[in-house]
């Protein structure tokens, strides 16, 4: 069975929208195409074997991984698995609130320039942005994991939504049209 298969998840097709690519543009013609994954883990620590191998087999250039449940110190043993040949040293985002699991990692390939930083001013939802620079043109990837609500969060959704709406509002779309990847639960 093809790995991607075994990952395969049916999604409402209301979520999905076709995404159209221009042909002419010069990063499309000058590169090749750029593969981008997402992955919840729901606990990274007994698959980064898995991880590493997905990532190799389906030839992805970035993976955002959410819910690694990594810690901000003392994890570095994992993330250092991370990292099939010819990819950069991952970047663990872990959740510094001091509550368990959550965090984002992302793993990407070692020609590529990017650079990422996490935005910790989100209560709501745990977010890191990426700018990917190719061709003397830039790309902004931002990868949220959203915990769902629960008793122990407090979390509702019209919070989210609200907190959600204020960051988007932060953007110039004119400078950046970001590409949101990631768990919105």
């Amino acid at each position: 069975m093809h790995s991607d298969q075994r990952f395969k998840k049916q999604a409402p097709s209301e979520n999905l929208i076709p995404v159209r690519v221009k042909q002419t543009d010069s990063v499309y013609n000058k590169a090749k195409r750029l593969k981008v994954i997402h992955l919840n883990v729901q606990s990274i620590g007994n698959k980064t074997t898995l991880v590493n191998d997905l990532i190799v087999e389906l030839d992805a250039d970035i993976a955002f991984i959410t819910e690694t449940w990594l810690k901000p110190k003392g994890d570095e043993g994992i993330v250092s698995q991370l990292r099939p040949d010819g990819y950069a040293k991952p970047l663990n985002f872990a959740r510094t609130t001091g509550q368990s699991g959550g965090g984002i990692c992302v793993i990407h390939r070692e020609s590529l320039d990017m650079q990422c930083t996490a935005l910790t001013t989100m209560t709501h939802f745990e977010c890191c942005q990426c700018k990917l620079f190719i061709n003397g043109r830039s790309l902004l990837l931002i990868c949220i994991y959203h915990p769902p609500p629960s008793s122990k969060n407090k979390f509702t959704p019209k919070q989210f939504l609200a907190e959600f709406e204020t960051f988007l509002g932060g953007f110039s779309l004119n400078v950046h049209l970001p590409i949101f990847i990631g768990d919105f639960n």
